[in-house]
């Protein structure tokens, strides 16, 4: 059997596994309530991989995380989602029972270490306390991932996170569109969607609040651009993106890790790095034109101050990939937490806003 049938027999072709929502705590969760000054925080976590390693996929020659590596991080990522005091926390690239960071389920760990207290140094009229209410969908997961050859990272389980202080009512996991690639690559590519997690509020109605992460090294195939018309026609409510109600004027927020530089932003400035963006217009423009509103004003998303993405070696970060988007909201404020540099090739986003 020759090693890319071994792969493709080995791979759950469709992992489309949604963790319904949990009762991660003791008590009620409350409503939501219109007028309430709310906050977000949105996440990725490279599952707790840090920046000690150079990767493959990055141009370097780490494949695994030693595990007292993996643990170090983990408890820093809680610390760090604890100090920022959030009402919703979005986490992308956690690890469940991954070769590559020692098995750890990263976010059944997080789910029971933040069901505690979680009250820290931020502040925002959050309720305080632990996070009551989660929900997960996977994107990623093979028994057996043969690459690189000669060192394969074995097993994989990749997934979406979100937890609340609040009462969701329910959770979907909507798929998005592949790479543009092979059958095959296709089928044992990554498996883009948003985690979507209604919330209640008081007196009617519900918070729609989506958590993604759209697809990396696309190198200007259109996939972006599909997947960003997605997320709008998501946010929208259209008919057949997860048989969502066609303008159903619910309030909404999205949030992740877009891989996408905003507008306006020359990929020829990140040099040999270019090549990963479009050349054309930034297909954020699509969630623009459906309606949404960017928790960080468009003229400032060129700003170094909200850059969040650190390559490889960089001492700060040289592009915002990640963003906050949101329609029947009025964003409060928006900012990029600094965090140790070893921690992540990612800094967490915090939006304040209300419904």
């Amino acid at each position: 059997m020759h090693l890319p049938t071994l792969h493709l027999w080995n791979h759950h072709p469709d992992p489309v596994e949604l963790e319904p929502v949990l009762r991660i705590g003791a008590g009620a969760a409350p409503e939501v309530r219109r007028g309430e000054r709310l906050s977000l925080l949105c996440w990725n976590v490279q599952y707790a991989g840090t920046r000690r390693h150079r990767f493959f996929y990055d141009g370097g020659t780490a494949v695994r995380v030693p595990e007292a590596d993996v643990r170090e991080a983990m408890a820093e990522i809680g610390r760090v989602i604890r100090a920022a005091d959030a009402d919703i926390v979005l986490l992308q690239e956690l690890d469940r029972g991954s070769d590559r960071t020692g098995r750890v389920d990263q976010w059944a760990r997080l789910r029971e270490e933040l069901a505690g207290g979680a009250g820290g140094a931020g502040g925002g009229g959050g309720a305080g306390g632990g996070y009551l209410r989660a929900a997960g969908a996977c994107y990623h997961r093979s028994r057996f991932v043969p690459v690189p050859w000669g060192d394969p990272l074995g097993r994989v389980d990749f997934w979406l996170g979100a937890m609340a202080r609040r009462e969701v009512r329910r959770a979907r996991r909507i798929a998005l569109s592949p790479l543009t690639d092979s059958a095959l690559r296709r089928r044992l590519n990554l498996k883009r969607a948003i985690l979507e997690v209604d919330l209640p509020i008081a007196g009617g109605g519900a918070l729609r609040i989506g958590n993604t992460h759209l697809s990396a090294f696309s190198r200007g195939d259109g996939t972006l651009e599909r997947q960003a018309g997605e997320v709008a026609a998501w946010a929208g409510g259209a008919d057949g993106v997860g048989g969502g109600p066609g303008g159903d004027g619910a309030p909404v927020l999205i949030a992740g890790d877009f891989n996408l530089l905003p507008e306006g932003d020359d990929p020829a400035r990140l040099g040999g790095e270019a090549g990963e963006y479009t050349g054309g217009p930034s297909p954020l423009r699509l969630l623009r034109a459906a309606g949404l509103v960017s928790a960080v004003p468009e003229a400032e998303l060129l700003e170094a101050r909200h850059r969040t993405y650190l390559p490889p070696g960089a001492g700060a970060p040289d592009r915002a990939l990640d963003y906050a988007f949101g329609r029947g909201v009025r964003f409060l404020g928006a900012e990029v937490l600094e965090i140790p540099a070893w921690l992540s090739d990612h800094r967490p986003l915090r939006v304040e806003f209300e419904v």
